[in-house]
């Protein structure tokens, strides 16, 4: 099922995709895992709906974030079964979590098949492309806060 991650921040977005199957603690990033990526900002052109997976959502569920949305990359399986189901079940544009690595920030799935592309407008201004060092050194400083060394491109 094709998806598109986001987050509220840039450092959500981060931790759940370039950081996601990152060890929690002491891990290092290699200059692969980031240097084709950038960053970018999108708001909707309408107004989307979410399945809550957090708080109130993961307990109507009858499960806790450490079965669905604080996990790491080895239950990818579980955690994608999750998904599909509730986009089986019902008629919402995505997913909203707390993030695992940035949990006071909510991270976002969105089910490609509800949510075109032209229905999402870039933000001009806002990204990084990780190759530039002002933003290699953002990176550097938001991986330290998580205990993650950044081994750099150069």
């Amino acid at each position: 099922m094709p998806v598109l991650y986001a987050g509220e921040t840039e450092e959500v977005a981060i931790s759940e995709s370039v950081l996601h199957d990152l060890p929690s603690r002491a891990a290092r990033l290699v200059a692969s895992a980031y240097v084709d990526r950038l960053t970018g900002a999108v708001a909707p052109r309408r107004n989307l709906r979410f399945a809550q997976v957090h708080s109130g959502g993961l307990i109507r569920l009858g499960i806790t974030p450490d079965q669905l949305t604080d996990t790491g990359p080895q239950h990818s399986e579980r955690t994608c079964a999750w998904a599909e189901a509730i986009h089986a079940e019902t008629d919402v544009d995505g997913l909203v979590w707390m993030s695992r690595r940035w949990n006071s920030q909510r991270a976002v799935m969105l089910f490609r098949d509800r949510v075109k592309g032209v229905e999402l407008e870039g933000v001009p201004g806002m990204g990084r492309d990780f190759l530039l060092p002002e933003d290699f050194e953002w990176l550097a400083r938001l991986c330290h806060e998580l205990d993650i060394a950044v081994i750099p491109p150069w």
